[in-house]
C-alpha cells in the first residue's frame, strides 16, 4: 500500500493529496500531527522529517516529486 504522509495546513500536502486522487493511485494518508511514531518512522528512515512523502514498496518520493513520478508500475499491480 503505498502511504502519503501529510500535516495538516500544508499546502503541498493537499496538492499531493489531489495529484494521487485525480490519477486514481490508492494511497494510505498519514498525518505526523494525529498518528502516533508516524514522526518518528520519518526521522529514522530519512534522517529528517519531511512532508509531502510517499512511501510505496519500491521507492519513496519526496516534495515535489510526487506530481512528477510515474507511478505506473503501481498502479497495474
Amino acid at each position: 500500500m503505498n502511504v502519503l504522509y501529510t500535516i495538516d495546513g500544508c499546502h503541498m500536502c493537499a496538492e499531493a493529496r489531489k495529484s494521487l486522487l485525480d490519477r486514481h493511485i490508492p494511497f494510505k494518508e498519514v498525518n505526523l500531527f494525529r498518528t502516533p511514531g508516524a514522526q518518528k518512522q520519518l526521522k529514522e528512515r530519512f534522517g529528517e522529517v519531511y512532508v509531502p512523502v510517499v512511501l510505496t514498496s519500491a521507492a519513496s518520493i519526496k516534495g515535489k516529486e510526487i506530481f512528477t513520478h510515474s507511478f505506473h508500475s503501481i498502479t497495474n499491480k
